[in-house]
């Protein structure tokens, strides 16, 4: 390396490590001002919840939370609550069907209830609202729930009715106010401040608006004015928002010092010549473009069913590594032909371990942040099915890289996964078609199925091309793929 690059290869690698350092002090600090004392959220028929983030937020109000089960039968529902819960004083969150339920239920048994919040609350007829007014429950209750841009009363969300039936205010007509400066959410509140209702400048749908930084950022306000005399705020809604913005800029900032560190290394050299060939993959291509478009047809199909949908997510996580195998499999020749002396080039073991060492620690990093990876409930089923995935996806990548740089060796083009632009994108189209097909149709659960698709389309192949940059060891080229993939696996699935 030169000497005049040094100062910037030093500046990466500073960069890069203390982001991460950053990265992993937000895991540490979500879960600063938890206490046995602190007053619990406790959450209903809310999916998806954002465990790292949504933590941070509530312990910078005083608060702590948990999740717990809701069970439907014909008389309504029912709901559990941990024996440890109640003696502390408790915030009941319900969402979607089960969200008016929560009063009746929590009122007839349980004394320790301070309020009640309910998320995108569904109405099930009058029978369900039956005995809520503007004197019961003589707790607070707050009402937040996504976008209504009703033109006419009969156009009036579920929302709103449950929060007229519950306050007496007129939503519609009645004058409400704005809170929040960036993308403000609508608000009314009755004369004696027990009734609140929050409608986001976003759509959502059965408590989906957990995920988001503005909901969040407002709930934590709403929860530390309203019950202030139970809780003790650690740090606020500024903790929250450097929390979020540093959670944003990090993992972008320890990117660009990662590509600055390893930019200015010398390449290593696979001996392609410059006359080089493509080789002929055009089976193969037929093949995974058949399958490219049974699987588009069957991800719509299954999309249509709301009993199917939840299972196009199972199968676009599943597509790399089908199509890993099949690529694998037409690449078994080249990998057996003794006739190419293939001679690999390691590189630098340090600095290879450096590498690989900051994308794995960057890649667990993003899991917890982004995914609560270590708070979520795996089982144990489904830890052995990743494993097995993973060791697969291994064997498959560390056999394309491998047969890649043979084939650049002998003076073609590159083979397959890596040397062909074609093949990557084929994995990718099916999830970019279930995303634009969600987006299109208005369905959450395709459009999360979507991008979880991309993600895990795109993120492993990424992390490994600074790896096959500087060495030809196709053990840790399959390394780091297969590690990326079963942290997403196990995220997503």
């Amino acid at each position: 390396m030169r000497s005049k690059n040094k100062p910037i290869t030093i500046i990466g690698f500073v960069l890069m490590l203390s982001m991460l350092l950053v990265m992993g002090g937000l895991c540490l600090a979500a879960n600063i001002g938890q206490d046995d004392s602190n007053p619990v959220v406790v959450f209903y028929g809310v999916e998806g919840i954002p465990e790292t983030s949504l933590t941070n937020s509530l312990h910078a109000a005083g608060f702590d939370y948990c999740v717990q089960e809701a069970y439907y039968s014909k008389d309504g529902y029912t709901f559990e609550l941990d024996s440890d819960l109640e003696d502390r004083d408790l915030i009941v969150v319900g969402s979607g069907d089960c969200a008016v339920y929560t009063i009746g239920f929590f009122e007839n048994h349980y004394s320790n209830v301070k309020g009640y919040v309910l998320l995108d609350p569904v109405s099930q007829g009058a029978l369900s609202l039956e005995g809520l007014s503007n004197t019961f429950p003589d707790s607070q209750v707050a009402i937040f729930a996504g976008r209504d841009n009703a033109k006419d009363i009969s156009e009036m969300s579920d929302a709103r009715v449950i929060f007229e039936r519950l306050s007496g205010v007129d939503s519609f007509y009645g004058a409400g106010f704005r809170v929040g400066a960036l993308f403000p959410s609508l608000c009314f509140s009755n004369a004696s401040q027990d009734r609140y209702l929050s409608l986001s400048s976003f759509d959502s749908k059965n408590g989906s608006m957990v995920s988001s930084p503005i909901f969040q950022s407002e709930f934590a306000s709403f929860l530390t004015s309203t019950f202030d005399d139970i809780c003790t705020p650690s740090g606020g809604a500024g903790r929250i928002a450097i929390w979020y913005a540093l959670s944003a800029i990090a993992p972008l900032f320890a990117i660009t010092g990662m590509c600055m560190f390893i930019s200015l290394f010398p390449t290593n050299k696979t001996g392609m010549r410059d006359d080089s060939e493509g080789r002929n993959e055009r089976m193969v291509f037929r093949v995974l473009s058949i399958i490219t478009l049974v699987i588009i047809i069957g991800t719509v199909v299954f999309s249509i069913s709301e009993y199917l949908r939840r299972s196009v997510l199972l199968i676009l996580i599943f597509i790399p590594v089908v199509y890993l195998v099949i690529m694998s499999v037409s690449s078994l020749k080249l990998f057996f032909d003794n006739r190419i002396k293939f001679v690999t080039n390691h590189g630098d073991i340090v600095r290879n371990a450096i590498i690989v060492s900051s994308e794995l620690v960057f890649a667990i990093l993003c899991c917890i942040l982004y995914f609560g990876l270590f708070s979520i409930d795996i089982e144990i089923s489904s830890i052995i099915l990743s494993l097995i995935i993973a060791v697969i996806d291994f064997g498959c990548v560390a056999l394309l890289s491998y047969v890649d740089k043979k084939s650049r060796f002998a003076g073609n083009s590159g083979s397959s996964y890596f040397g062909n632009k074609v093949m990557p994108a084929l994995i990718l189209i099916p999830s970019v078609f279930v995303l634009m097909f969600g987006i299109i149709c208005s369905m959450d659960t395709v459009i999360f199925a979507g991008l979880s698709g991309v993600l895990i389309a795109i993120a492993p192949l990424l992390l490994t091309l600074p790896v096959r940059r500087h060495t030809d060891s196709s053990v840790l080229v399959g390394l780091v793929h297969a590690i990326t993939y079963f942290l997403l696996f196990i995220c997503l699935l």
